[in-house]
């Protein structure tokens, strides 16, 4: 038992902290999800960059282009999130049309095991479609901060 526990923390370890086992671990896991990546350097524990993420879900599809993520780890001992910087240069969005449920719940913010900050949210350009026809947005270099705890939150515009 005390050999699994080593094999399995040594694999953790390799995927987090090596850009091989980032890559392994990121390709895998969209491949689940029907979707694709290119373009996998950094680890999930430094930064990792993406050129390219494709993802056809049930209800959005989502084509990125350069995109990064860094975190701050060592913070979650803290029950603190921290998102230094998400970014792309750019976001496609196709919202697709589904069934409508028969919910007339209103929104309920389920209760949040952490507080989350994000110092920067970024994107280059930002397209939205619904059912593969274009919105009339255009979002150019917009970026954003924001934080969030069972409280409320706050979001902060830094540039549109």
């Amino acid at each position: 038992m005390v050999l699994l526990v080593f094999v399995l923390a040594g694999f953790l370890y390799w995927v987090i902290t090596t850009q091989h086992g980032t890559r392994w671990a990121l390709i895998t896991a969209v491949q689940q999800l029907n979707g694709q990546v290119k373009g996998v350097s950094g680890t999930v524990w430094g930064g990792v960059s993406l050129g390219s993420l494709q993802l056809a879900l049930p209800d959005i599809e989502i084509d990125l282009k350069d995109a990064y993520l860094q975190v701050s780890w060592r913070e979650l001992q803290d029950r603190r999130l921290h998102i230094q910087d998400v970014s792309a240069a750019t976001l496609n969005l196709n919202l697709l049309s589904t069934p409508d449920a028969d919910d007339d719940q209103p929104f309920a913010m389920p209760e949040l095991p952490v507080l989350v900050a994000v110092d920067r949210l970024a994107v280059g350009h930002l397209t939205i479609s619904q059912d593969g026809e274009s919105l009339p947005v255009n979002v150019n270099q917009a970026s954003l901060a924001l934080a969030l705890n069972n409280a409320g939150g706050q979001v902060v515009l830094q540039s549109l």
